[in-house]
């Protein structure tokens, strides 16, 4: 599964990390609505927050409900041994990029889009 990590903006421009097979940590540039999606999704907290523990999400390669301006992803939610799944609508560009990087099966195709470790960011 793709994780979302984070969505930022930087220097009048907006961005999304995400983590491909639990291993690489890739930087992906986005547009506004685009990146209002993507923090509407790491921003959730369907469950009560433990002290050290976060919320994990995953794309899980399922979509669907398609309309001219947006598809629906399925976003798996996880906090330790808890998870839940829904469907969240995204502009078409971002629900593309993540079908691809669901797809990915060797590191190499996205050796372009690895992130620079960032301290302040996952």
């Amino acid at each position: 599964m793709v994780e979302f990590l984070s969505a930022f903006e930087a220097d009048e421009k907006y961005f999304g990390r995400l983590r491909l097979a639990q291993t690489v940590v890739i930087q992906i540039g986005l547009e506004r609505d685009a990146y209002l999606a993507f923090r509407r999704i790491v921003d959730q907290r369907p469950f009560e927050s433990l002290p050290g523990v976060r919320h994990r999400y995953f794309f899980t390669g399922r979509y669907g409900g398609k309309t001219d301006d947006s598809i629906n992803l399925g976003i798996r939610v996880e906090l330790g041994d808890r998870a839940l799944g829904s469907y969240e609508p995204v502009p078409h560009s971002l629900a593309g990029n993540m079908l691809w990087l669901f797809k990915v099966k060797d590191n190499r195709e996205v050796v372009h889009l690895v992130a620079e470790p960032s301290p302040d960011r996952p």
